[in-house]
């Protein structure tokens, strides 16, 4: 007692003690602070201060009168209470009944950009722009009236984008049992919000082909069957012919409705590979002027029937691509370019474009209205033919290039100009003259070698393995005939000299497959048989297996002139391999 009690404060603090008295003596209320100081004990405690200043009538501070009391205990649970909120993987916000940020943990500050200090005792509209402050606003007016939790979704900008937050605020009650505060727990939603649009995507395509596949389901039975009818009213007319009709004015008109329901077969087929996945690509290094060139000469009768000119513009650059599948994507645009160009010219030339080659196709054709652009890869759209003649295609070519397409990862365009014509074009990797393979031959010089002198025939279905083997004894084939596993392995048994190749269905009686009767041929007689599996089943895993037994595969229906060149090749490849082809089964086992 009776001493200034500034010399109880280590000097440094007297300097702010003073700039606290004067705060204290400016104030018409009791200032609070708080304050660490060191016990006689070494320990640090926390102390809450309420002070204020008496005056006397002129204005003069007469006493300062103090009232403290020890805080340790509750500064000790704020601390844990701040690490616990600092160190929390969601973002924490409080606000005061004003809407000034009292606390703001470092997750918080992460999210908005900003650091914890710039936050603490600013408001959301002098910190972040309007929209979310205005929302934020509005929310803690809601939860500051109704004393209840809430749940909003909100869009903060900060420095690196758009953040989708989802907010729950609730009321922290203060001892009088009002609202105090308003705490924010902000949870980062943005990567829901992306999955949540892409599944609104997926769904709105997945509804769009599934209208698409009934559609393409309604037309593809229409043109399945008109065939069908076609060929049973022309049966019947052969049948009771009686000199009004010549037959074979008939079995060209039946041969007319199988080649178009092959066709139409042929094409569905491949949709239904090309949707399974069972069709693979196989890249390599190649010329594309060699390609273009076959490809010219194939529509080249069709367009000097109807005076159209055509013309390629030659290239020596080279592509990476299948060369097969990429020939089936051009094929299409340039049969397209012939079959629906009146008058003038095509067009095919290569542009070059950095590191890819654009093969486009010119026609000078009656063009496609902007609209229908993108209509055009549609299954079934076909522009100008609603009365579905198939002279004029069946509009599945162009969905069968663009997928095709995309199983390569190439990219397709059109561009077209009504009345003027059309360009379509696909974009290509460039490939590396040093890994070409110019020894490569193609199907026509395989087709020109000698075929098999004998085939063996595992087929179940007795019209099936009929017409089969007429088509091979046309060929000059030696045809052996067995419908199942076992009649294949007696055939064998009963040959002085084994068949050339084996032809086997894929799906055979008691479980068998073709490729399992294949195994036990090669094992029991030569190991490396040629072997030619038949299938309309388009699953990838029978593609595989075939591969990896070393069998060529084919889709029914099967087309005459590619059994033949395969044919010819498996012999050629066996007899490179050194297989004598007249072996004995006593030599062989």
């Amino acid at each position: 007692l009776g001493r200034p009690f500034l010399d109880f404060l280590p000097e440094e603090e007297h300097e702010p003690m003073q700039e606290h008295l004067r705060l204290i003596e400016e104030s018409a209320e009791a200032v609070t602070r708080e304050v660490c100081v060191t016990s006689p004990q070494g320990e640090s405690r926390w102390q809450l201060w309420t002070e204020i200043a008496f005056k006397n009538d002129q204005g003069r501070v007469v006493e300062y009168q103090s009232v403290g009391r020890d805080i340790t205990a509750r500064k000790v649970v704020e601390e844990r209470f701040r690490a616990f909120v600092d160190n929390a993987p969601a973002a924490i916000s409080i606000k005061d009944r004003s809407g000034y940020y009292v606390l703001a943990n470092r997750r918080f500050a992460e999210l908005t950009g900003k650091e914890p200090a710039e936050i603490i005792g600013k408001t959301s509209g002098a910190l972040f722009q309007r929209d979310f402050a205005d929302s934020g606003r509005n929310h803690d007016a809601e939860v500051l009236v109704t004393g209840k939790a809430s749940v909003r979704e909100e869009t903060l900008t900060n420095h690196q984008g758009t953040v989708n937050l989802l907010t729950v605020k609730f009321p922290l009650l203060n001892q009088p049992g009002e609202v105090g505060l308003v705490a924010a727990i902000h949870t980062d939603i943005t990567r829901l919000k992306q999955v949540e649009a892409q599944l609104e995507i997926a769904k709105e395509q997945a509804e769009k082909a599934s209208a698409a596949k009934t559609r393409f389901l309604a037309a593809a039975s229409h043109d399945l069957r008109q065939p069908l009818h076609a060929m049973r009213l022309l049966i019947d007319t052969m049948r009771m012919n009686e000199g009004v009709y010549r037959k074979e004015e008939i079995i060209e008109q039946i041969g007319n409705a199988v080649s178009s329901m092959s066709l139409m077969l042929n094409a569905l087929l491949d949709i239904g590979e090309l949707e399974s996945g069972a069709v693979r690509a196989r890249v390599v290094d190649f010329r594309i002027d060699p390609v273009l060139e076959n490809l010219v000469a194939t529509v080249l009768p069709s367009a000097e029937l109807k005076g159209l000119e055509v013309r390629r513009v030659p290239t020596k650059l080279v592509v990476r691509s299948d060369p097969v599948l990429l020939a089936r994507i051009l094929d299409n645009f340039l049969s397209n370019a012939v079959r629906y160009t009146a008058t003038g010219r095509v067009v095919v030339g290569c542009r070059r474009d950095g590191e890819s080659l654009r093969i486009e196709i010119w026609d000078s054709g009656r063009g496609i209205p902007e609209e229908s652009l993108e209509a055009v890869f549609e299954d079934y759209r076909q522009l100008g033919n609603t009365s579905r003649d198939r002279s004029q295609g069946l509009g599945l070519g162009l969905g069968i290039a663009q997928r095709l397409a995309r199983l390569l990862g190439h990219e397709v365009a059109v561009r077209s100009w009504p009345e003027r014509g059309s360009v379509f074009a696909v974009e290509v990797p460039l490939g590396s003259v040093e890994n070409l393979d110019d020894d490569r031959e193609t199907i026509e010089q395989v087709a020109l070698r000698s075929g098999p002198a004998s085939v063996l025939i595992v087929e179940d279905d007795p019209l099936v393995a009929e017409a089969a083997a007429y088509l091979l004894r046309a060929w000059g084939i030696t045809v052996h005939e067995a419908g199942d596993a076992a009649a294949a392995i007696d055939c064998f048994q009963s040959l002085t000299v084994l068949p050339e190749v084996v032809i086997a269905d894929y799906r055979l009686p008691d479980g068998e497959t073709g490729l399992s009767v294949i195994e036990r041929i090669r094992e029991r007689y030569d190991p490396s048989m040629p072997a030619i599996v038949v299938t309309g089943d388009i699953s990838p895993e029978i593609m595989m297996e075939a591969e990896a037994s070393g069998c060529e595969l084919l889709r029914k229906p099967v087309e005459p002139g590619k059994l033949r060149a395969l044919l010819r090749a498996c012999v050629a490849e066996a007899g490179q391999a050194g297989v004598a082809s007249s072996s004995s089964p006593q030599a062989a086992q």
